[in-house]
């Protein structure tokens, strides 16, 4: 069977719970430091995320909400998360989207790293988009019965010299 429209998708206001539940695994990772400026190594990174994107039909945004899991730097051990932030808002080229940054401490969990075995997570996701839709910067509609669950993502990305193989199964949401 074909999945729902968006259109007749329950909207964010009617759900008492989004969990989105996952297990990944960082195989193996290199980074190879490319950037040859000290105060720029950390330039030489990869990223490990699992996103999500909300449309709003009434309004004509787009919310993506970005899950860091871990990232790894040419120039320090280990994963550490970001600073949560806000993206694209506002941003008078794309007045219609926005995005926030997010990390694992947002649910009181530790990052996924390299070594550490394969991780099995259960993100209850609602509360944390409640909070961010209602406290949202200017422009974006603040109504979380007008936001919707077009689709999610998972993988990795990095900037300079990285190789990474990360396994991903029983993804739900």
């Amino acid at each position: 069977s074909s999945p729902a429209s968006i259109f007749t998708r329950p909207d964010l206001g009617a759900l008492t719970v989004l969990t989105f539940g996952f297990a990944a695994e960082i195989v193996s990772l290199v980074i190879t430091p490319r950037c040859s400026h000290p105060d720029k190594a950390w330039l030489d990174q990869a990223t490990t995320l699992a996103a999500f994107v909300l449309l709003n039909p009434t309004t004509g945004q787009t919310f993506f909400y970005q899950i860091c899991l871990g990232v790894s730097h040419s120039t320090r051990k280990g994963f550490s998360g970001p600073i949560p932030y806000w993206f694209y808002a506002p941003n008078p080229n794309a007045p219609k989207v926005f995005g926030y940054a997010d990390s694992l401490d947002s649910y009181a969990l530790p990052p996924l790293t390299q070594g550490s075995g394969r991780k099995v997570y259960a993100l209850n996701t609602l509360p944390r988009f409640s909070a961010l839709i209602s406290t949202a910067p200017g422009g974006m509609d603040t109504d979380l019965s007008r936001w919707k669950l077009q689709g999610f993502y998972v993988g990795t990305f990095g900037y300079g010299g990285f190789s990474v193989d990360t396994l991903w199964d029983t993804i739900s949401i």
